[in-house]
């Protein structure tokens, strides 16, 4: 059997899973399943020799350049991935392409030194007149900023996308100021946008706004407001991936009201799902209550919080 029937036979056993793997580009050229070929089987120096060596058709050359990039990525090579991925995103007419492109560059440029990538994305803003594509560019600087605990810095850009009036994901910016201001100790800001947030109920939201605001209301020990934050979060999502720091914290709260049984009830939710070491710790906490119940005069009502669930 001679060499090409050979490669035949090889293509053809890959094609389903080239096809699985790379579904994002409608063309399936010989070019386009070749440079697949190699892609799949990380063998990138050849992928890109293909892509240097061949002609295209002018509608293909941005969806071959999208493979090279891949390649490069595959190398470890960011800083040509991200130049590559650039010169698409700013000139294909092809949207879908595009979105791909984008997507690709946000992770590549995020393994760049961050003052070259900051200025990589820079450039490509000053190329572009679409709003759309500035505001996911001006996001990525805001990432990368945060990556490198420049939160202040993040948030000055966040804070001029919100003034946008063309930039409609306004609930996911003021998350991250909020998330931002958290970190930063301002607790009082991060209040102010989470507010905001918590008084539009939008589902997709709702549960982070709800954290944070617990977080930052307990930091300045308004107790009140964090343990209405606490109750929601406890109610609406009882498989909160923070379910401990949420039992944890009710439970500390009621104890500083000196609402003994109801904090006694929640040390004892959270021992039921503690880790072995951590139980024998909660246990200390619940008879610490014991004995405040003992030894207590002129407790408020207990029950107040506590309702009768009656068995049928």
């Amino acid at each position: 059997m001679d060499k090409l029937k050979i490669f035949c036979l090889i293509f053809i056993t890959f094609f389903t899973t080239l096809l699985a793997q790379y579904p994002y580009l409608s063309e399936n050229t010989y070019e386009h399943e070749l440079v697949k070929f190699y892609l799949n089987r990380n063998e990138y120096d050849l992928a890109i020799s293909v892509v240097d060596s061949l002609n295209f058709q002018p509608a293909y050359q941005d969806s071959m350049q999208y493979f090279k990039a891949l390649a490069y990525i595959g190398k470890k090579e960011w800083e040509t991935a991200s130049d590559i991925l650039a010169k698409i995103i700013t000139n294909t007419n092809i949207q879908g392409l595009r979105v791909l492109a984008l997507k690709q560059y946000n992770q590549t440029i995020k393994n760049i030194e961050p003052a070259t990538a900051i200025e990589k994305i820079s450039s490509i803003i000053t190329q572009s007149e679409s709003d759309s594509l500035n505001h996911d560019l001006l996001f990525m600087i805001s990432e990368i900023y945060e990556q490198n605990n420049l939160y202040k810095e993040a948030n000055d850009i966040y804070r001029t996308l919100l003034k946008d009036s063309l930039y409609t994901d306004s609930l996911k910016v003021m998350k991250k100021i909020a998330a931002n201001e958290i970190l930063l100790k301002d607790y009082k800001e991060a209040n102010n946008y989470l507010d905001r947030m918590l008084a539009q109920q939008d589902s997709l939201y709702q549960k982070d706004a709800l954290f944070f605001s617990y977080i930052a209301n307990y930091s300045l020990e308004n107790y009140p407001k964090a343990k209405k934050m606490l109750i929601e979060l406890y109610q609406k999502y009882p498989e909160h991936e923070e379910k401990k720091q949420i039992l944890r914290s009710l439970a500390q709260i009621y104890e500083k009201e000196e609402q003994y049984i109801i904090s006694w009830y929640f040390w004892q939710q959270l021992q039921n799902i503690a880790d072995p070491e951590e139980k024998s710790k909660i246990k200390d906490k619940i008879n610490n209550i014991r004995k405040k119940i003992g030894n207590a005069n002129n407790l408020p009502d207990q029950f107040q919080n506590l309702q009768p669930v009656w068995e049928e």
